[in-house]
């Protein structure tokens, strides 16, 4: 998948194809929040898309319950095998405080553990235009690998909420069964991968969201479907004795191929400046693609 984000592992500084850098444009309407342009080419955001669509779309409906792991199957061509399936994914929604339901018919999801080479290459693409360090006094650890990757139906909404902060997840593989026996070489054991919910023991949490568009809002692609955030607000109407009216102040994000919008999650660091409150708005025309994912910070020893 994404090959030329694999080949850029060992650069310095990785660029997008066609020599584009990442660039960060903060955002004044909300605080925290940053848009991160040229991050992904085009072509692979296409390719995210055919690992999705190897992979298979559910619905997303976060009911199950989990036990925090289990077993992945060893075949496969997307991602080597490292698939979450979808009940797993569920589940996990559910024991990471993953941040609201959908609350509308029309969205698809697939959960996708990225190999550890594309997802260090994306790391070092982006890693210089993130906050060192949390309000909480986290400091920046990366990228989490577990990629929840999304498909909006025309009409479909993701209702108002505030994101969860998640654990670094990931995938570990151990021997299995025994496969033959060879008297010169031993046993060959067969390889088992398993999800594991927090590869860290509690010492990495996320503080921010990694909102990767793979297609074009604004008529592009689709129609709709901005990530639109809200935030109380007070005016004076029908003149200075008026009494104030709160209302609610929105700012949209169009998606544009490639880019990201990074922004604080509803965790304790981030408390001062308000986890901001947002929606997937409604999809009006064609169907918008999504991969969120998170940003890690290592806790301060005394709240790992």
């Amino acid at each position: 998948l994404a090959p030329s984000l694999v080949q850029a592992a060992g650069t310095a500084a990785p660029a997008a194809p066609g020599g584009v850098r990442p660039e960060r444009h903060d955002w004044a309407q909300v605080p925290g929040a940053m848009l991160l342009s040229g991050v992904l080419g085009v072509a692979e955001c296409d390719s995210v898309l055919a690992a999705a669509a190897a992979i298979g779309f559910t619905p997303d409906e976060p009911d199950l319950p989990t036990d925090g792991g289990a077993p992945l199957g060893a075949g496969g061509s997307a991602g080597e095998g490292l698939v979450e399936s979808a009940a797993v994914a569920a589940a996990a929604e559910e024991e990471g405080g993953g941040g609201g339901s959908s609350s509308s018919a029309g969205i698809d999801a697939c959960v996708w553990c990225v190999p550890p080479d594309l997802q260090e290459a994306l790391w070092r693409r982006v890693a210089p235009l993130l906050p060192p360090r949390s309000p909480d006094g986290a400091t920046l650890e990366g990228l989490n690998r577990r990629w929840r990757i999304y498909r909006y139906a025309p009409g479909a909404v993701y209702r108002p909420h505030v994101d969860g902060d998640w654990p670094p997840s990931g995938v570990v593989e151990r021997e299995g069964k025994t496969l033959k026996y060879d008297e010169a070489s031993g046993p060959e054991l067969s390889r088992e991968r398993e999800y594991r919910f927090d590869m860290s023991g509690g010492k990495v949490r996320s503080r921010l969201t990694f909102l990767l568009y793979l297609n074009d809002g604004a008529g592009g692609d689709f129609r709709g479907g901005e990530t639109t955030f809200y935030a109380a607000g007070a005016r004076q109407e029908g003149g200075s004795d008026a009494p104030a009216t709160v209302h609610m102040v929105a700012a949209r994000a169009t998606p544009r191929k490639g880019c990201v919008l990074v922004f604080p999650q509803g965790h304790g660091g981030y408390r001062d400046l308000g986890a901001p409150v947002h929606e997937g708005s409604a999809v009006l025309e064609g169907v918008k693609f999504v991969a969120r994912t998170d940003v890690l910070y290592t806790l301060p020893v005394a709240t790992a």
